[in-house]
């Protein structure tokens, strides 16, 4: 689990979470970008948020996925920092619309970022159940 420092940027990323999945997920970005006739972005898609003083980690995950849930779900999530990915060489590119809607990618959201298997590593080290998949499902 997760424990938070000073100005803490807490990542959720929807599942899937696979290497395979990663590099569609660019791919897909990159030609909904050249459909739209927009500069295509390389990027993996994450909402995130800054963790407030009051809030622990857990608090900070439920409040990211709850305005989420709007856009992605599933059942299980993937949760890391924006520091552990930037000490990967990824760096995080706010894309709202929808609110709290980022990509990871390289130093430009314009080139292909580092290699991906990173992410895809750093997707193993702290997966959980989505907690408002539950609440999605009732609604």
């Amino acid at each position: 689990m997760l424990s938070a420092s000073a100005r803490t940027v807490i990542v959720v990323r929807f599942k899937p979470f696979g290497i395979e999945s990663i590099v569609n997920s660019v791919k897909k970005q990159v030609i909904g970008d050249e459909i739209k006739g927009r500069p295509a972005r390389h990027g993996v898609s994450v909402f995130a948020d800054v963790q407030r003083a009051t809030e622990s980690v857990e608090e900070t995950v439920h409040r990211i996925c709850t305005v989420a849930s709007a856009h992605a779900g599933g059942p299980k999530i993937a949760v890391t920092t924006e520091e552990a990915l930037n000490a990967r060489g990824y760096c995080l590119h706010e894309t709202f619309p929808p609110e709290l809607h980022y990509l990871i990618g390289g130093e430009s959201i314009f080139t292909p970022p580092p290699e991906l298997d990173g992410l895809a590593d750093e997707w193993t080290k702290d997966r959980r159940d989505n907690p408002v998949f539950e609440k999605e499902q009732t609604s």
